[in-house]
């Protein structure tokens, strides 16, 4: 086991980012009879969106469905049924003009207020076995797009952040689901016999994970033997977007690169490494940010560079202290696809809270891009923090 010495960026939150801690409450406890149920919609300039057509979107393994429809009253209000219950996505507009969404627990407290923005568009390609797949139905939030020859795609109007995204190809047993965002980059998915969550693709990178821009806040995060007394570092400094965040040499787009410095004169455990949380921050104790990954097949990642390096998993016991497992691969000077199975973890898959890639022995050289967990669908986070 190691005590991790790590250094966290903090950067604006993503509009799905579920870690806000100005909240209403939900009806119970010493708050009943307050804001029960309710959230106001605001405008930039923090006016009332009054009026806002506001919808309760239910998740679905594939597909979203509206639950709820209501209207903000002239303070630009909403007070929800109470028998609203669980994870729901709820999602405000005026028209074309401004739209905001969040992912919100209703059995927990709700966020006092949401900001709408200007609408944007979601850019896509699907792919299957690395082809462009053409005639493939994508459908976001009530708005569906068919995809061309070249299997791009374009879906206009969307609020602003991480969307769900649904898509169904004829001939295939069930609908896949992917995150992706909107941006003026373009979303890459592929169509795959196993589902799969897409943790990283790199193209947006704010020190948020993909995975935590929609489901808790997960940080990427760097480590290591510093606060044991070692000289190990990670290089380069993390706040150096445009070195950490690379083009030239990228397996797709934009990949992570990364030198594990190891000082090979320290005895008291050396290591360096670049990680993520799942959820919250690496040292938080509270049992949201940890997860039942027990239908996790495989953590997949495109890699190349130069050393060996451990994946490794952190998770809590039933006393709550962390638990290092790890598995050793060597890299190569091309880019290759490397698949950890679960079971190689030799350990129980309950109470997972982060995972890294350390260099425990010599110097290593990394770059990474596409991280899968390979068996759980994107929808399937809803049930798997272990609160």
């Amino acid at each position: 086991m190691r005590t991790l010495n790590l250094f966290v960026i903090a950067v604006s939150f993503a509009l799905f980012c579920t870690c806000s801690t100005d909240h209403a409450s939900n009806g119970t406890g010493s708050n009943a009879g307050e804001a029960k149920m309710a959230i106001t919609f605001k405008t930039p300039s923090d006016l009332p969106l009054v009026s806002a057509k506001v919808r309760v979107w239910n998740i679905g393994s594939d597909s979203l469905s509206v639950e709820d429809s209501l209207v903000a009253n002239e303070k630009g209000a909403v007070a929800f049924d109470s028998s609203l219950s669980g994870w729901k996505l709820v999602e405000a507009n005026s028209g074309d003009t401004l739209s905001v969404m969040k992912l919100v627990n209703f059995a927990d407290s709700l966020p006092k207020a949401l900001v709408a923005r200007s609408p944007e568009a979601l850019k896509g390609k699907i792919l299957k076995t690395g082809a462009p797949l053409s005639g493939a139905i994508v459908r976001i939030l009530g708005k569906s797009s068919v995809t061309a020859a070249d299997g791009s795609f374009e879906v206009q109007d969307l609020p602003a952040g991480t969307h769900f995204v649904f898509v169904y190809v004829a001939g295939e047993a069930s609908t896949q689901t992917f995150q992706m965002q909107t941006s003026n980059s373009t979303n890459v998915a592929e169509i795959s016999d196993t589902v799969y969550t897409l943790i990283e693709d790199f193209e947006n990178w704010n020190m948020h994970t993909l995975l935590g821009k929609a489901w808790g806040c997960g940080w990427w995060f760097v480590g290591s033997d510093s606060a044991l007394g070692g000289k190990s570092f990670v290089s380069p400094d993390f706040s150096d977007t445009a070195n950490t965040i690379i083009t030239a040499g990228a397996y797709s787009g934009k990949s992570l690169y990364a030198t594990l410095n190891i000082d090979s004169s320290f005895t008291g455990g050396k290591f360096a490494l670049v990680g993520f949380t799942l959820g919250g921050d690496f040292d938080e104790a509270v049992e949201n940010y940890r997860f039942d990954l027990t239908s996790l097949v495989s953590v997949s990642f495109m890699a190349k560079g130069s050393g060996t390096v451990n994946l490794q998993m952190l998770r809590r016991d039933s006393t709550g202290t962390k638990e290092y497992h790890k598995v050793p691969f060597n890299l190569s000077s091309a880019w290759s696809k490397y698949a950890i199975d679960a079971f190689r973890f030799n350990a129980e898959m309950t109470d997972v809270n982060a995972f890294n890639f350390m260099a425990d022995d010599s110097t290593a050289e990394i770059y990474l891009d596409d991280i899968r967990f390979v068996g759980i669908a994107p929808a399937d986070w809803i049930v798997l923090g272990t609160k």
